[in-house]
């Protein structure tokens, strides 16, 4: 949190002391684009933790199920997380109808994910399976529930 707020602070100091130090003062037209481009990035300075919250919420809170402990168990996150992605974009599905299962080894790696279809899939999945697995260099498999 303390990190956060001065980021903040240190881009709104950043933002004012370039403005004041552009060559026709505050109140040019230099200094009206800098408060501008100074304004945006102060807002995505505020911003930014929104937006890796409602990132890691978009493939829906309970997606992603880990077996075998916890040890790589944000790893195994990333990698389901991506892999649904990769499967929604490639094959235009929801991701609210992916559900993934990561199998990790006792030492934390990652051993299998499987992508569950809540509907049919209209697409090969072993042949799904087969790209994402040589995309993300993991066993992945594409499975659907009907």
């Amino acid at each position: 949190m303390g990190t956060y707020l001065w980021g903040i602070l240190i881009a709104g100091i950043f933002v004012a002391v370039v403005r004041i130090l552009s060559p026709d003062g505050e109140k040019g037209k230099l200094g009206k684009y800098l408060s501008f481009i100074g304004s945006l990035a102060v807002a995505i300075a505020i911003l930014s933790p929104l937006m890796q919250v409602i990132g890691s919420f978009v493939f829906s809170q309970n997606a992603v199920e880990t077996e075998k402990g916890n040890k790589g168990q944000r790893e195994a996150e990333y990698y389901a997380n991506s892999a649904g992605r990769v499967l929604s974009e490639m094959y235009e599905i929801p991701l609210s109808s992916i559900n993934a299962k990561v199998s990790c080894s006792d030492a934390g790696e990652i051993e299998n994910i499987v992508l569950e279809l809540c509907d049919k899939a209209v697409f090969d999945e072993k042949e799904a399976g087969e790209i994402l697995s040589n995309i993300f260099q993991k066993k992945i498999q594409v499975v659907s529930d009907e």
